[in-house]
């Protein structure tokens, strides 16, 4: 459902496109070295919380949609505290504004998540491997995850670009899980 927007914000965390991409607004000047590397390094910053206030607003999507008598500010304090360790403010509904439980995301919130263990496993596997420029993987990517969209399950273009089952690896190298080596 995601991995598209997902997979393009790849190239801004990849340093060889930042560099292509990059340059003073004024004088064209590339980015400095070392602002690229602390760009490159500020990825990890907050990344725990971030993956967890995901996982608990999809746990809270599928509590809702399971149990539609839910009281919502009851299960959004319980899922919050319990995996974020902290509560919502007093006196407000954060599940009010959690816009993602109606309109086309009911139940399937969790698909961020999983779209960008998707996008991840694509661009490690193939963009980062061949090149991130390589002609040959954009147009495989065009024809076998982008032409099809809706017309084909989603598991099945991966397998096809992929040349194999997807994998979780770079997602977790990505998130600083994982000491495989360093991912996109």
């Amino acid at each position: 459902m995601e991995c598209p927007s997902q997979m393009l914000e790849n190239w801004s965390w990849d340093l060889e496109a930042l560099r292509l991409m990059s340059g003073h607004y004024l004088t064209g000047e590339p980015i400095p070295e070392d602002l690229a590397e602390k760009l490159m390094a500020s990825r990890l910053a907050n990344v725990a919380h971030l993956n967890l206030r995901l996982v608990s607003r999809s746990l809270f999507d599928l509590e809702l949609h399971s149990r539609p008598e839910a009281d919502t500010r009851k299960v959004f304090r319980e899922i919050q505290e319990s995996l974020l360790g902290y509560s919502p403010e007093e006196g407000t509904n954060s599940a009010a504004s959690f816009g993602h439980l109606m309109g086309g995301y009911d139940a399937h919130y969790c698909a961020y998540l999983w779209s960008e263990v998707y996008s991840m496993d694509m661009f490690d596997t193939r963009f980062k491997k061949e090149g991130i420029l390589n002609p040959k993987t954009g147009m495989d990517y065009r024809e076998k995850i982008l032409c099809p969209g809706g017309s084909l399950d989603g598991e099945v273009m991966l397998r096809n670009f992929l040349g194999r089952e997807p994998s979780t690896e770079a997602f977790f190298i990505s998130k600083g899980l994982s000491t495989a080596g360093p991912a996109s």
